[in-house]
């Protein structure tokens, strides 16, 4: 009888110290999936743009005016460039800088990627400059340039051409760079549904359009 009851203790102990260890497993494998699945940068190295939400000032708070070393924004600029993927078309952006740092604009257009062909129903966008964040490339920091990032909703239609499928793709669009001193612009639009992929696209203006209201 003693014999028995110690046969259950220590099977009760076995059973205990195996569930312990597959829930710590399991607990193991969850922290580490979400460092490994979460992606914090692109191909070229540089932060994607949801890892700096914390960028983006809300409505209610006032924008930091740029360093003297920065662009000074006396008034509204806007610019209107083309999109590109490895000299690929990916629409055309239009954007506008505002004096007191806040960022709006769109994105539009239809273009080919592979066998599918893309429609951009909406993709409107807001935010802001950030003066904090310095430039930096693989020569050289240049505090001069001020960054900017603002993201919104966006919805786009996809048409496959070899199997006539058409699907609504739903997610959100982020509008990032970088304004020089002479007010050029090099950006990027990153379009995302889930944080883990994303397409990206690049842009770029020599300087803001003579009428701001013109777009």
């Amino acid at each position: 009888m003693n014999t028995q009851k110690l046969n259950r203790h220590g099977f009760a102990l076995i059973l205990m110290l195996l569930i312990v260890v597959v829930l710590g497993g399991i607990y193991w494998m969850k922290g580490n999936f979400s460092i490994s699945s979460g992606r914090q940068n692109d191909v070229s190295g540089q932060p994607l743009p949801w890892s700096e939400d914390a960028l983006i000032v809300k409505k209610d708070k006032l924008v930091d005016t740029p360093y003297p070393a920065q662009p000074a924004i006396s008034k509204t600029s806007a610019y209107s460039a083309d999109v590109s993927e490895s000299n690929e078309p990916r629409g055309t952006i239009s954007m506008w800088v505002e004096p007191n740092g806040r960022i709006k604009g769109n994105w539009t257009g239809d273009y080919h990627q592979g066998k599918d062909f893309y429609s951009v129903l909406s993709a409107g966008f807001e935010g802001n400059t950030a003066r904090s964040k310095v430039y930096q490339d693989k020569s050289a920091k240049d505090p001069s340039r001020l960054y900017f990032i603002a993201k919104g909703a966006c919805i786009m239609l996809s048409d496959n051409r070899a199997t006539n499928e058409s699907r609504q793709r739903r997610g959100i669009i982020y509008v990032t760079g970088w304004i020089a001193k002479d007010m050029s612009i090099i950006g990027k639009v990153t379009f995302t549904s889930d944080r883990q992929q994303y397409d990206q696209f690049t842009w770029s203006s020599s300087q803001p359009l003579a009428n701001a209201f013109g777009i």
